[in-house]
């Protein structure tokens, strides 16, 4: 696979090299301890890994993700290496250190080997460090592979986000080389055994359908799905070109999915359907690798993990799969080991906050922030803590302020933290923030995570605030409108409609014009669904036509 500068191939490359990036960005979760002692951190320029396996063990995963990122940024020159979203990964020992912090049992004799979690706030990798067995990280690139297809490319086919999945999850690094694409056997088995998966219902399926959920369908589905995928990446550049024509004339364009298959490709669903099964009987598959001595490695630095540190982690990980008792218990824990640890005070703060004790968790937001806290995250949920207040009254203003410095230094803390900017942005929204503040933290929150349309709608918002309607009103049309939901885009245009009435009623007002000035606001409150919102518009109407006819 090599890059292509034409504008077809951009979308599938995209995609397929970003995939590529969750054969080696991970992190992981936690839960009851039963040795907190003898715990490391491995840290590099781009990653932290937490581990109690042998620091030989440990080391090793953490210098194959950094080949996995020398590698990506080879196939991807043009690409940042960036994440938008903190991830952190536990490398437990073995099953036995593994098994409390599973978020779902070994049952039929499938033993989870890995398990990841994606938050808005975190990403979260477990793995069992004890197994050699390729379905440890198997899952983890699979899920990592989901994860960044949805922040990057969102609406992509069904078949093409599993089949991707797929073909990733089998990323090795083998013989002195970084290997990919090699075949999924339990795949290969069912395209030979009983592979009869007609290529027009994999095309068309969706999250609702049977052979994303019925037990005999499933199995053909996934197979299939990663039979094209590998057929599409390891069948040379017309091929990508064709791939990415089709996801262009799918995802954007909105075309029939049959249709834009066949033009895409020149050429019948059944004619290529006859292809795949050919290729499904080909043994020589082929992989993409690169020799490992060519690949700069960036050194790692192994250090002991603190017993207090060592709970707090583990907490963490316990906190984020909603585990709020037993990630207490290790923050409890921590704190007893080490009254001012930082982060045990804001991770305490965080289950406090889930179980709506919130005066009790603003206490403990500020001793995490006084004690010297340096993670982002904690600064993000504090500052979103102190967004709950709301209104007009001196505490609701003094926490709106609060909140615009506490997330301003989480930016700083971590400057490609996106959800930190969309969270900066917000507080600048409220009254008493800057509306400029505003626009360069949501322009980077979309610069960081482009595939949000939630940040398109905020950005709308901000533009508002800016008096800006006819640019909130284009960015709609071409970003929102097709895309989002119908009531997303339906609210989205009503809020342009009022302030647009709202502007030219302050406007007449400042010409003198009061009765214009009445007309065109109780228009405004006309149109407005929101009953809190209308309900305060009625009272500033009433205000106006006071201050009018006084």
């Amino acid at each position: 696979m090599k890059i292509q500068n034409s504008q077809t191939s951009v979308v599938l490359l995209q995609v397929a090299l970003l995939a590529l990036l969750a054969a080696f960005g991970f992190s992981g979760p936690a839960a009851a301890v039963t040795d907190a002692k003898g715990w490391i951190v491995v840290e590099s320029e781009n990653l932290s890994l937490y581990s109690d396996a042998p620091p030989s063990r440990a080391v090793e995963i953490a210098e194959n993700l950094e080949r996995f990122r020398t590698v990506f940024a080879r196939l991807a020159p043009a690409l940042e290496l960036r994440a938008s979203t903190p991830t952190a990964l536990y490398a437990f020992r073995d099953a036995e250190s593994f098994a409390p912090y599973k978020t779902r049992p070994d049952r039929g004799g499938v033993v989870t080997l890995g398990q990841f979690l994606s938050h808005p706030d975190g990403n979260y990798l477990t793995l069992d460090a004890g197994s050699r067995l390729a379905g440890a990280y198997a899952v983890i690139y699979h899920e990592y592979v989901h994860y960044l297809v949805s922040q990057n490319f969102p609406g992509v086919p069904l078949w093409f986000n599993e089949g991707l999945a797929e073909y990733y999850s089998t990323f090795a690094v083998e013989q002195g080389r970084a290997v990919v694409g090699r075949p999924v056997q339990r795949h290969v088995r069912w395209l030979r055994g009983i592979g009869d998966f007609p290529l027009a219902d994999l095309l068309t399926a969706t999250t609702g359908s049977a052979a994303y959920h019925e037990p005999d369908q499933v199995g053909g589905f996934y197979a299939s799905s990663w039979l094209l995928v590998h057929y599409l990446l390891s069948g040379g550049d017309d091929r990508l070109e064709r791939c990415a024509d089709f996801l262009i004339r799918v995802v954007e364009g909105g075309e029939d999915v049959e249709e834009a298959f066949e033009g895409a490709f020149g050429r019948r669903i059944s004619a290529m359907e006859q292809e795949l099964q050919n290729y499904a009987y080909d043994d020589r598959f082929a992989v993409a690798s690169v020799r490992l001595d060519d690949l700069r490695v960036t050194p790692v630095r192994v250090g002991r993990l603190p017993v207090a540190d060592t709970l707090f982690h583990l907490g963490d990980l316990l906190a984020r799969q909603g585990r709020l008792p037993q990630a207490e218990g290790l923050f409890q824990a921590a704190l007893e080991r080490s009254p001012r640890h930082a982060e045990a005070h804001g991770g305490l703060a965080y289950v406090r906050d889930r179980q709506d004790r919130w005066e009790e968790a603003e206490v403990l937001y500020r001793d995490a922030l006084a004690m010297g806290s340096r993670r982002a995250i904690t600064h993000l949920l504090y500052g979103r803590h102190s967004l709950r207040l709301t209104g007009t009254s001196k505490r609701a203003v003094a926490a709106e302020a609060r909140a615009r410095k506490v997330l301003a230094r989480a930016v700083a803390l971590e400057p490609s933290y996106g959800e930190a900017h969309a969270n900066l942005a917000v507080a600048h929204l409220r009254p008493g923030g800057d509306p400029d503040a505003a626009m360069k933290a949501v322009r980077k929150a979309r610069d960081l995570m482009p595939a949000r349309l939630d940040l398109v709608a905020l950005q709308v918002q901000v533009h508002l605030r800016r008096e800006e309607v006819d640019a909130a009103e284009g960015l709609i049309l071409r970003e929102l409108d097709g895309r989002a939901s119908i009531e997303v885009v339906d609210r989205a245009f009503e809020d342009v409609d009022r302030t647009r009435l709202v502007v030219a009623a302050q406007r007449a007002l400042e010409q003198g014009d009061g009765e214009r000035a009445i007309q065109l606001f109780d228009e405004a409150v006309s149109l407005t669904s929101d009953e809190a919102l209308r309900q305060r518009m009625e009272q500033q109407l009433l205000n106006l036509q006071e201050q009018v006819g006084g």
